[in-house]
This record gives structure tokens, sequence and C-alpha cells, in this order.
């Protein structure tokens, strides 16, 4: 496990609580209700068993995730399952085998929810992953009565934050979905990237397709143009805003699904062009200067003036903090900083587009 450095805030477990499930009502066709627990894949019988006392422990759209624990050492993991028919039926089939390989490379960096081994049988996919046990950000956010993170865990959580970016640009990958409920809180109060659903390699030709969450898209994503890590860095900042402040930088109704596109992009284009860069005016008293400064900066709207995720570990904020660490240790530093190869990210693109074509 990842340990922290004395002079380190730790995550106040007295506020935060491992997440309960609520049940979902839109749980995907195959996927075992909360009473009737999925067969394990044969192969991992010997190995995992479900935790009864709470075997699920979240459910969305595309699959359930369940806690199991390992049957000798009886340590916790999470289980994800999805359906294979559910995802094809909706376009979705290839992406999977994508974003397994993705997670399998982000994985080398401690500041990713590990993958650590996946399988297929009788039509569902079983991941299992490192358990976070204490939900995500916007969980953690919502057990603060003052509706904001103290400083000094908001200081933490951008140290992880950029450190997984800084990794996962020198993999060669863009996460492209950075967002409250993407970043999972880990036993210490370690913060974790999760769900590669919408990542994708750098690549010498950009991406300039729709992708992410609308209010934490960059405004180059909104408008069309191509795509670089500086997306993940406004991300990052849109975040760090709403942790630090207490309340999301952009609440702009865009409408439902029925809304045109053309439409929801120009509302969150406008409200972007009024709100940043942000000014000392709209500092709240309870956010430092020095915090304030780093949001901002993340917050560029122009790409090429935006720091990049190792830039902005350089901040004075974040490096005048007893205990800080640039890089989570000694076997990731030369990879957090190196800037990816073209050897290695044909390495990357050839092993997603195999997996993609593989049945798992």
């Amino acid at each position: 496990m990842w340990t922290f450095s004395a002079a380190a805030p730790r995550l106040n477990v007295e506020n935060i609580r491992p997440i309960a499930h609520t049940p979902r009502t839109d749980r995907p066709f195959g996927i075992p209700s909360t009473g009737h627990l999925p067969a394990l894949p044969t192969a991992w019988l010997d190995r995992y068993e479900f935790v009864t006392s709470m075997p699920v422990i979240g459910q969305g759209a595309y699959g359930t995730v369940y806690q199991v624990r390992c049957r000798h050492s009886l340590q916790p993991f999470a289980c994800k399952v999805m359906q294979r028919h559910f995802l094809e039926t909706r376009g979705m089939g290839a992406q999977i085998g994508a974003e397994i390989s993705t997670m399998k490379h982000a994985s080398a960096s401690c500041r990713v929810v590990r993958l650590l081994e996946f399988a297929e049988e009788r039509g569902l996919i079983f991941l299992v992953l490192e358990l976070c046990p204490f939900g995500n950000l916007l969980h953690e956010l919502g057990a603060h009565p003052g509706g904001f993170l103290p400083e000094e865990r908001v200081r933490r959580c951008a140290e992880h934050l950029l450190q997984g970016l800084m990794d996962l640009h020198s993999f060669g990958i863009l996460h492209r979905d950075i967002k409250m409920e993407n970043l999972l809180v880990a036993t210490g109060g370690s913060v974790k990237i999760t769900d590669f659903g919408w990542a994708t390699t750098i690549q010498q030709q950009a991406r300039t397709d729709l992708a992410g969450s609308f209010h934490a898209m960059a405004p180059e994503i909104l408008r069309g143009e191509p795509q670089t890590a500086a997306v993940d860095v406004w991300s990052a900042g849109i975040v760090l805003f709403h942790v630090a402040v207490g309340r999301p930088l952009l609440s702009v109704d865009i409408g439902d699904e029925s809304t045109a596109l053309t439409v929801r992009r120009r509302r969150l284009l406008c409200e972007i062009q009024r709100l940043c860069p942000l000014q000392p005016a709209a500092r709240p008293a309870h956010v430092s200067e020095s915090c304030w400064d780093l949001i901002r900066w993340l917050l560029t709207l122009a790409v090429a003036a935006r720091p990049t995720a190792s830039q902005a570990l350089t901040h004075k904020w974040l490096t005048s903090t007893p205990g800080f660490h640039p890089t989570c240790g000694p076997a990731l530093s030369k990879l957090s900083t190196a800037t990816p190869t073209s050897s290695s990210l044909s390495s990357l693109r050839s092993s997603m587009a195999s997996e993609t074509a593989l049945s798992l």
C-alpha cells in the first residue's frame, strides 16, 4: 500500500463513512439484483468470495460494483461486473476492450485505481479493482458541514490529482473525463483516478470529438478543437474550484438530451468566457490567495498558456508544504517526468487496438 508523509494531513474518517448502496431501477439487463449475486468466474472461485455483509458498493448505468475479498488473506477488493450484450447494443462493445487496456497501462501509477485482473464468462465481464472504501470526492465534500473542504485537504487532493495526471500523460494517455465522481478516496485519504471510458492516447492526429462530462469539459473540447493533455488540466481546475469554494464553477442550465448540442456547447462557452480568467474579487474569504492563484492558472483559457500537470506541481502553494512529494515514489520519478516516446505511444496504441478487437 501507499505511504504518506507524517506531516501530510489525513482524511478525517470521523466525517467520511464507507459508501452504502442505494438500489437503482435502471440496472442493466443481465446484472443480478442486490439480492442475487452473480457467480464469479470459475477460475476465481478458489481465490475470491463476495463480502456478504456489504456485497454491493456501487451501481451505475453500465454495471454494478461488488465487494469481494481474497479467500486466503481476506483483503477486500472491488469487482465491477458488466454485461457484454448490454454494452454492444449501445455501440460500446469495442470501447470496453480499449478501456481495460488503458487501465492496465495506467495502473503503473499509484494515483490511479489499480486494475488487478479481468475475465469474461457467461456473457459477463468482471474487473477486479483496488477498493477505495470512502467513495468519491463528491461524497467527501457532502460530509463537510461548511460545504467545502479545508484548504490543507484541498492541497492534498491537488497534489494527488496532478501527480496522477502527470503519470498518465507521461504514459501517453489522456483521461478526458476528470470530475469529482471519477476521483475516489482510498484508505488514508489518498485520491485516485478511475473510469477510463473516455480515455485515448496522445496522438499525432489529435482527437476533436466531444468527450467527457459537459460542465468539466475544457473550452477547446466544446469548440471541437484538437485535444492535448491540457484538457485534463482544465478539468482538474474545475474539480479544485469545486472542493475549495464549495460549489461548481459552472452552473448554467444547458438543457437535457433533447437540447441541440450546439446550444449546449454555446451556453457553456458563454459561461466560461464570463467567469474566466478568475478575478481576485471573486475569491471567497476562506480560500487563500495562493490557492486561488493555482486554480486560476489551471483554468487558463489559452491552451498554450495553460500549465502542464508537472508545471502545476511546481506552484508555490504546493511546494511550500512540508512533506510535499512531486511523485508517488522513486519507482515512478523517471516515468512521471518523461515525455512519451513515439515507440511507447505506438506500443500503447497497438495494445489498445488488439484488445479492442478481441473478445476479453
